[in-house]
């Protein structure tokens, strides 16, 4: 979405300019939501710590399972279960909300590439499978599914499967419409690569990496800002006088 809003840089300039209040989604909606350098950045490391959290909580996970310690859906304070949980829960929530803090913040410019659609549609899919996950766990742990817990577990996970069949057979349908082809036909043909190299360039962690270290090790720096928008305003400046020249001449 940053890119189709023109780039980091230009996001910043378009945010820093921007002077409509706007709040935050509730129940902090008596908070003005104050955008810029700062806010970019704060939604970045709030997607972001998701990105690094969750495959360490994943690895924890097998660590503990290992050593007879995980036992995976029960809430027992005994067992990493409900530790590794609570960590995936918190950061789940605190990244969605920073992706729901950047629509807010952007909407006005984005609306054109329905953001809400795709918002929804990738989102939708990771969040709501796990939080289903989550709640089907809850209700093995109330005997729902019977005192048995193997034969429990066993009915709730077959339960999950048929519904992953049907909601991600839904799923298929809105990202058809959300992420429609006509965008990109036409744009940059002759890319299409090798096979193995675009596959290579999937699996490359690299550029997550990269981001990471420079979104978490950097600070807003508002002279970095004001020479952003200079150079901006410059570049604005420039058009208008050659726009003008233009129209003397003719």
């Amino acid at each position: 979405m940053t890119q189709y809003l023109g780039g980091e840089q230009q996001l910043i300039v378009h945010l820093e300019a921007y002077t409509k209040d706007i709040y935050h989604p509730w129940p902090l909606h008596n908070r003005r939501l104050y955008l810029g350098h700062a806010f970019f950045l704060n939604v970045k490391k709030a997607v972001l710590q998701f990105v690094i959290l969750k495959p360490l909580t994943a690895v924890a996970a097998l660590i503990l399972d290992k050593y007879k310690l995980y036992n995976e859906g029960s809430f027992d304070w005994c067992y990493g279960y409900l530790y590794v949980a609570i960590v995936n829960n918190v950061s789940i929530t605190v990244s969605l909300y920073g992706l729901v803090y950047f629509y807010v913040g952007t909407q006005e410019w984005s609306m054109p590439f329905k953001p809400l659609a795709k918002f929804l549609c990738i989102k939708g899919v990771l969040f709501f499978s796990y939080w289903q996950y989550c709640f089907f766990t809850w209700l093995v742990n109330l005997g729902v599914f019977g005192n048995d817990i193997e034969k429990a577990q066993g009915s709730s996970l077959n339960i999950q499967n048929v519904l992953i069949c049907v909601e991600i057979l839904v799923a298929a349908v809105a990202m058809s419409k959300a992420f429609s082809a006509d965008e990109f036909v036409g744009k940059e043909k002759g890319r299409e690569g090798d096979f193995i190299v675009n596959v290579a360039n999937v699996l490359d962690v690299s550029d997550i990496v990269q981001d990471a270290r420079q979104t978490f090790g950097q600070h807003d720096n508002p002279s970095e800002t004001d020479s952003l928008l200079k150079k901006v305003k410059m570049e604005e400046d420039k058009i208008w006088n050659e726009s003008l020249s233009t129209n003397s001449q003719s």
